[in-house]
């Protein structure tokens, strides 16, 4: 079994290109639209309709869905080994993201959050 995608929403539009292309450094796939009905038989029975980015690189593939109302997760998080993990959460601070550096005595721990408060473990 392979993860195809994995879905996440955020808080506008604004957010997948600030987030998800600058600091992650994803690029854009494709964008869709998933209207009302479907989105209730999916989703909630008081969504409304809902615009979705698909961002990637050759190994992971986000579907990030647009919703104002994005709640963050407790628990979860994803986490992404990278080449240069300085690199990335100076790109995040210069963007005002919050970064968690939790240090520990074999190597430190760093998150990064995006605007819906989605949690991204960064390891090197």
């Amino acid at each position: 079994m392979i993860i195809h995608h994995i879905g996440l929403a955020v808080t506008s539009k604004s957010e997948v290109n600030r987030f998800y292309e600058t600091v992650l450094e994803l690029t854009p796939d494709y964008q869709f639209r998933i209207e009302a009905p479907l989105a209730r038989q999916i989703f909630s029975d008081s969504l409304q309709a809902v615009d979705v980015h698909m961002v990637k690189n050759e190994t992971v593939a986000l579907e990030l869905f647009v919703h104002s109302d994005a709640q963050p997760p407790v628990l979860g998080h994803i986490c992404f080994q990278v080449h240069n993990r300085r690199a990335l959460v100076e790109r995040a601070r210069q963007g005002g993201y919050r970064v968690d550096v939790i240090p520990r005595e074999n190597a430190d721990l760093i998150f990064v959050f995006d605007h819906a408060q989605n949690r991204f473990e960064i390891k090197e």
